[in-house]
C-alpha cells in the first residue's frame, strides 16, 4: 500500500472519530444530554465530514504553516462555507435538521454561527501544528500489512455506513 493511501484512509478514520468526540462533547455541554452523531448508530463513533474536511484543510493550509493568522482565517472561512452549504441543503431541501445553532450568538439561519466558525479556526491551528504531525508519525509506525487491513476494513465499513445513512434519511 502506498504511504499516501495509508495516510489518507487512516487519517479519514482518525479525524472522523476526533470529530465525533468534539461534536458529542459540544452537544453535551450545550444541551446537557447525549445525542447520537455520525455513524455511531452503525457501531463506530465517526463523522465522515471531519474525515474528509480535515485532510483537505491540512493539504491546502500546511504550506501556510508559518502564517498562523492566515490559517485561522482561511480554515474558519472554508469550513463555515462547507457547513453552510451542507446545512442549507439538508435543512431546506431535504427537511432534515442535523444541527441547529439558533441558540448561539451571531447565528445565521441556525446553520452557522460565529463562535463555531472561530472554533474551526482554532481547531485547524491545533490540527496543522500539533495533531497532524503526530498522527503522521504514528501512522508511519504501523506495519504495511496492518495498515492495509485497517484501511480496507475502514473503507468497506465507510461504504456500508454511507449506504445505510443515505437509505435512512433520503430514500
Amino acid at each position: 500500500m502506498k504511504p499516501s493511501t495509508k495516510h489518507m484512509v487512516l487519517s479519514f478514520g482518525f479525524y472522523g472519530m476526533l470529530g465525533w468526540i468534539i461534536e458529542t462533547a459540544f452537544i453535551y455541554l450545550t444541551l446537557h444530554r447525549y445525542v447520537e452523531r455520525g455513524w455511531i448508530q452503525y457501531g463506530l463513533p465517526l463523522i465522515p465530514l471531519y474525515g474528509v474536511c480535515c485532510p483537505v484543510l491540512i493539504k491546502l493550509l500546511t504550506p501556510q504553516k508559518d502564517r498562523v493568522l492566515r490559517i485561522f482565517i482561511y480554515s474558519a472561512c472554508i469550513v463555515t462555507v462547507i457547513e453552510y452549504i451542507i446545512g442549507y441543503v439538508l435543512t431546506f431541501k431535504f427537511h432534515y435538521d442535523f444541527w441547529n445553532y439558533s441558540n448561539l450568538p451571531f447565528s445565521y439561519r441556525g446553520i452557522i454561527a460565529l463562535p463555531v466558525s472561530l472554533s474551526w479556526g482554532f481547531l485547524s491551528l491545533l490540527m496543522i501544528h500539533w495533531i497532524d504531525p503526530s498522527l503522521r508519525k504514528l501512522i508511519d509506525r504501523i506495519p504495511a500489512a496492518t495498515a492495509a487491513v485497517l484501511s480496507w476494513c475502514l473503507a468497506v465499513y465507510s461504504v456500508v455506513c454511507s449506504v445505510m445513512f443515505l437509505d435512512k434519511y433520503f430514500f
